[in-house]
């Protein structure tokens, strides 16, 4: 599992390469896998890292504030990073608590509203 977590970090998504699936990692020599890939792979780390993680998420004006485990903030906040919304200007992380900048207070509610939709996809 702590593979596959560190794959999708690195932004490795499959591609074939004759009758093999095979990892490759955008910008590293390897073939340069789709944007639309990539996106997907941020995506699905956001959801399964929500999931996991996302205890609340609170908007404020224009910030949303987030609280998860203790120690956890910063692997949200990257997957928050990666999935690059367009909403969310940056984040700023601490060991329980994370702040994310948006435009906006309609932003921010969208971005907080987005999120714990996330979190309602737990099995």
């Amino acid at each position: 599992a702590t593979l596959s977590r560190d794959l999708v970090e690195l932004g490795a998504v499959k591609v074939r390469r004759g009758r093999a699936l095979v990892y490759a990692v955008p910008g590293e020599g390897g073939e340069v896998a789709a944007v639309g890939s990539i996106g997907e792979a941020a995506s699905a780390r956001l959801r399964r890292t929500c999931e996991e993680l996302l205890v609340s998420a609170t908007p404020a004006q224009s910030l949303v504030v987030l609280r998860t485990p203790p120690g956890a903030a910063n692997y949200l906040a990257s997957a928050i990073d990666q999935a690059r919304d367009p909403d969310v200007v940056g984040t700023i992380a601490g060991d329980d608590t994370i702040m994310i900048v948006t435009a906006g207070a309609k932003q921010a509610v969208a971005v907080a509203e987005r999120l714990q939709a996330l979190v309602g996809t737990r099995d």
